[in-house]
């Protein structure tokens, strides 16, 4: 496997570990990562990714062909079904149904997060190219609608949040953000700049 294999591999697993952040052993997170990068993801890996799997667009003969170019589906929604049942087996966080919530954690580190992460998704998609030589115009291709995804996702997201509170939430901007990377993953060497808005499509 090549680096970005393994590396998309870890992403999977590493969604889980916000889902039951604080509410989990180490030796769960072991267990789980394991079991998440050894059994459930290389199965859906064969599912979209390899000639012959049964929802690949390489294979002819496909059930139901689609265009998963860096891991909407693979990567992510492995991951956030995992994190899904990680969640509902542990449980909420203490406090965070009694009426008061849970306490605000520092918007600041959670940009800055959110900024790397957004670098990092220039590797993620525009690296699944696996080369560069020859596929220059796809990688770049594939960046341009990252951006715009990724910044169109943030602008909704504060529009939205502004018309329900009339509060400009810098919080919700990285969460749409991060909503427009994850949305573009799949299809951002197919879809057109002008609707790179983080919806999934085969066309």
């Amino acid at each position: 496997p090549t680096p970005p294999a393994f590396a998309f591999a870890a992403a999977a697993a590493t969604i889980v570990s916000g889902a039951v952040a604080v509410r989990s052993a180490p030796l769960a997170s072991v267990i789980y990562t394991v079991f998440i990068t050894g059994f459930i993801y290389p199965v859906v890996v064969h599912w979209v990714w390899d000639g012959v799997g049964w929802l690949s667009a390489f294979n002819s003969g496909a059930v139901l062909p689609c265009i998963d170019f860096a891991g909407s589906g693979v990567v992510h929604m492995t991951g956030g079904v995992a994190a899904f049942v990680g969640a509902a087996v542990t449980g909420p966080r203490v406090g965070a149904f009694d009426g008061k919530g849970l306490p605000q954690q520092s918007v600041i580190f959670q940009t800055l997060g959110t900024l790397i992460l957004w670098m990092g998704w220039y590797g993620f998609n525009g690296v699944s190219t696996l080369y560069i030589a020859n596929y220059s115009g796809v990688a770049a291709h594939t960046m341009c609608t990252t951006t715009i995804s990724a910044a169109t996702g943030a602008l909704t997201n504060v529009l939205l949040g502004y018309a329900m509170t009339h509060v400009i939430d810098p919080s919700l901007a990285n969460n749409g953000i991060l909503a427009g990377l994850v949305g573009i993953t799949a299809p951002c060497s197919t879809r057109p700049p002008g609707r790179a808005r983080g919806i999934c499509s085969t066309s």
